[in-house]
């Protein structure tokens, strides 16, 4: 999984994964920016189990990632940016190694 934290935005603190009981992860590494940084969030999982519903969350690996507003200083004081962000993460399989059989059941929004 990779995702680049739009701008405006810096890390708050660890990147925490949580997986749900029947997706045990034989792998489970993160790297991401200094909290108080931008940048970009990569983990690898080991394998994930299948879902065809995309609907059994003991099945589904929860991966967050806390991030606050950078804030800019202006005169004496300080104030965070005053508009929304958006941000999306892309998760890929590893050619050779990840097997997606029903690439139909791939939710953007997830």
């Amino acid at each position: 999984m990779t995702d680049a934290l739009p701008a405006g935005l810096v890390m708050a603190g660890a990147v925490t994964v949580t997986p749900g009981i029947a997706a045990p992860l034989t792998v489970n590494s993160c790297t991401a920016p200094a909290v108080g940084s931008n940048g970009t969030v990569t983990c690898t999982l080991g394998p994930v189990p299948t879902d065809a519903t995309g609907a059994d969350a003991t099945k589904q690996v929860v991966i967050t990632i806390p991030v606050k507003a950078a804030y800019q200083s202006s005169g004496s004081y300080a104030f965070a940016f005053q508009y929304q962000h958006s941000n999306t993460a892309t998760v890929a399989t590893l050619p050779g190694v990840s097997l997606d059989t029903d690439t139909t059941n791939n939710f953007p929004d997830r």
